[in-house]
């Protein structure tokens, strides 16, 4: 979903007075001053909480028939029939019970390639009046069944876990024979922005948790973007839109896409250059610029070898990291936030500004704590708080003031001083003391500290390499303890960079080759290569190319071409060391024009690659025939009884 792109319909009475907002202005004065918060204290449209008040429920509005279709009414109202989804937890109460009388407030205009409506409404659900946020699939249109099916089949297997952690919950899903419906609760009761690259940095973090939990399941987003991660307003993270969503191991026949760890290390990192988490863009252009700069090294080196041949080159290997995660253009590929990006804020209908702005000011005091937690040692008793003689950042600091006052308060004492102190500590003991705590027998009761964090396991698959899994030897209070949000989560390995290589044998132009620190040192009569048969470039095309043991590339070619003309001006002109170098300096020249032309012409393919990619859709479709209206019976019966196939919670 994508829930900050809503537009209101119809006419709803609003007020936007200036004096409103004043509780909003005061707090803006001692925010940070940056994009992020700058959208948080922008005014909004104030609709009343006696508008939304006046929906009355309908006198008739009881639940329909099994598979039953949508009814709408003039006014946009209507009843869903049936649902297929087992609510549990905080909804458990909501099983069963229809929801009626539902009116679109918001919504969002469709996607072209995604043929869903997404949408903020209101209903009755039993006497509750509820807000929600909806999905609607129209089977008439083609490839709607398929990707419903696929988003069940998700929801069901593999994302329930993480449901009211960072994926909405679901509150139930009502279908009929011509449409279905994926009811959610909304992020935050009050208030929820879209993720910025200039936001704290606790928040970033709490981002990549998030899909670091997302991708332990083996589940892939496959659509990331700054405005599919909604921050609410208690500093919860959650994940929107999983319409483009894979999985390492899908469920059969329900139309899911596989996906493979490469694509999972690919997703985390271009999370990081969104947000530029820890200076990521710049990790990435320098991941890039070393890779264009190997390249043109080893080309010189093999020129000077095709010059001389008893010169040895020194080729620089590609890196085992490259080659797992190879350098990717972060400005062409779209993985840096535009100078002009501001992040989209949506503000629940019936909030007030004076609620607006309290709930703005309890956020601003999450993210100061969330940010000392970051920032201060766990090992440390005192670092948990200010020291006496420190004072409390007032609310115009910025977050890295406040961090820093915090690291300035818990300094740590010196070696000498602890030097001290342990030798003490070795005067006053006797020998009738007992043995040190680092060798006594634990007891029962002992176990590991939450920083220590879950031991784990490799679980191999079929599908893909061994995927990192926490075992079940944990301890019941270190599981309780992380499942608060006030304790330092589970620790999960990433899981874009421990995944063990493959068993298959790697192709030979991939294969490790030994470092010049590591190869063993050469004899004297090796320093030099035997001299080789020189290979005139006037000869045939074949045995050109037998020397060049690269692609046939546009660049091998034009390469083979300039180094004929090359040679053809040193016969022209002469071997005297004059005429030599001025053959050489002109080669230079030349070379240094081809390899620009190259870099063009490697843009251009790259742009017109993801200009294809943006128009081909990257779902499965359904057939062109379309359902009938007894298949889709089938269906539900099955998606309904069937606990196989499905994992149901």
């Amino acid at each position: 979903m994508a829930p900050f792109k809503l537009r209101r319909l119809g006419t709803m009475a609003h007020h936007n007075k200036s004096e409103s907002f004043e509780p909003l202005e005061t707090v803006s004065e001692w925010l940070p001053k940056s994009k992020f918060f700058k959208a948080l204290t922008t005014p909004f449209d104030y609709i009343p909480m006696e508008s939304l008040k006046s929906l009355k429920r309908n006198s008739n509005g009881e639940a329909c028939p099994p598979m039953a279709s949508h009814i709408k009414t003039a006014r946009g109202r209507g009843h869903y029939s049936i649902p297929i989804w087992t609510s549990g937890g905080p909804w458990k109460w909501a099983h069963g019970l229809p929801l009626v009388d539902s009116r679109i407030i918001f919504a969002a205009e469709p996607h072209p390639f995604n043929h869903t409506k997404e949408w903020y409404g209101l209903g009755f659900l039993g006497d509750e009046l509820l807000q929600f946020m909806c999905r609607t699939w129209d089977f008439q249109s083609e490839g709607s069944m398929a990707r419903f099916i696929a988003d069940v089949a998700l929801n069901k297997a593999l994302l329930y876990p993480l449901h009211g952690k960072y994926v909405s919950t679901i509150i139930g899903i009502y279908a009929g024979n011509e449409t279905a419906h994926v009811v959610t609760e909304v992020p935050h009761r009050r208030f929820w922005v879209a993720a910025s690259p200039d936001m704290p940095e606790a928040l970033k973090r709490r981002c990549i948790e998030a899909y670091e939990h997302l991708h332990s399941r083996g589940i892939l987003h496959g659509n990331v973007g700054l405005d599919k991660i909604a921050i609410g307003g208690d500093g919860r993270v959650t994940l929107l839109d999983f319409s483009q969503a894979k999985a390492i191991e899908p469920v059969r026949d329900c139309y899911m896409a596989m996906a493979n760890p490469g694509d999972l290390r690919m997703e985390l990192r271009k999370v990081k250059c969104l947000l530029n988490f820890q200076d990521a863009v710049e990790k990435e252009r320098d991941k890039h610029n070393w890779q264009y700069h190997r390249t043109c090294w080893n080309s010189e080196e093999q020129e000077k070898q095709d010059i001389d041949p008893n010169y040895v080159p020194d080729l620089q290997d590609i890196p085992e990291e490259e080659r797992l995660d190879p350098p990717v253009d972060v400005d062409l590929e779209g993985w840096v936030a535009g100078p002009d990006y501001i992040p989209d804020r949506f503000v629940v209908p019936g909030t007030s500004p004076e609620q607006y702005a309290i709930a703005v000011g309890e956020f601003y005091r999450l993210a100061l704590e969330m940010e000392e937690k970051d920032k201060t040692p766990t090992s440390s008793p005192s670092s948990s708080s200010f020291s006496s003689g420190s004072t409390a950042p007032s609310p115009s600091w910025t977050l890295r003031q406040a961090a820093a006052q915090n690291l300035q308060a818990t300094e740590q004492p010196s070696l000498a001083e602890t030097t001290a102190e342990s030798r003490k500590r070795k005067a006053g003991s006797t020998e009738s003391e007992s043995e040190t705590p680092s060798k006594r027998m634990r007891t029962l009761g002992a176990h590991e500290t939450v920083a220590a964090g879950p031991s784990r396991i490799v679980a191999e698959s079929s599908h893909s390499p061994g995927i990192l899994k926490v075992t079940a030897s944990i301890h019941p209070s270190i599981m309780r303890n992380n499942l608060d949000h006030g304790m330092p989560m589970i620790k999960v390995i990433d899981f874009a960079h421990h995944i063990p290589p493959p068993r298959a044998r790697v192709p030979n132009s991939l294969e490790e080759k030994d470092s010049p620190s590591t190869r063993s040192p050469r004899s004297s009569s090796e320093n030099r290569r035997p001299p080789q048969k020189r290979v005139a470039f006037s000869a045939g095309r074949d045995t050109a190319f037998k020397r060049y043991k690269v692609p046939r590339s546009m660049w091998h070619y034009s390469d083979i071409q300039l180094r004929r003309e090359t040679n053809k001006r040193l016969r022209r002109i002469g071997s005297g060391p004059r005429q030599k170098s001025l053959a050489l300096q002109a080669y230079e020249l030349r070379k240094k024009v081809l390899i620009s032309h190259s870099v063009e012409r490697r843009i251009s393919a790259r742009l017109q690659a993801k200009r294809e990619r943006e128009r081909r859709p990257s779902v499965v479709e359904s057939p062109s025939t379309g359902p009938t209206t007894a298949s889709l019976q089938a269906f539900w019966r099955w998606l309904s009884d069937t606990g196989s196939r499905l994992t149901t919670y």
